[in-house]
């Protein structure tokens, strides 16, 4: 099958695969292996991403003002949930406010 010579490898490798499928070389243990190697390697991937983000520290900083109810000067307030596993102190949240 000829391919046009921009073709990458992304493109040989789906030639490759769809020649194979054609020709009707794979049998059912041939199609149980592949879809138990493309199960692995997308719950591979789902794993790898979830225990990155598991054990980064996600903070969600948001800044406010309150007004007293009997008068007097606006106060800031800063706020700072924490949004992943890990115990983390926010001591200098309102340095700059």
């Amino acid at each position: 099958m000829p391919l046009p010579p921009g073709a990458g490898v992304v493109g040989r490798v789906w030639v490759w695969v769809l020649s194979v499928v054609m020709l009707g070389a794979m049998n059912w243990t041939n199609w149980l292996t592949l879809a138990l190697a493309v199960l692995g390697a997308t719950l591979g991937v789902f794993n790898a991403v979830w225990m990155i983000r598991r054990d980064t520290v996600r903070l969600k900083v948001t800044c406010g003002v309150m007004y007293p109810v009997a008068g007097g000067l606006p106060l800031g307030c800063v706020e700072v949930p924490n949004l992943s596993y890990l115990a983390v102190t926010a001591a200098a949240a309102a340095a700059a406010f």
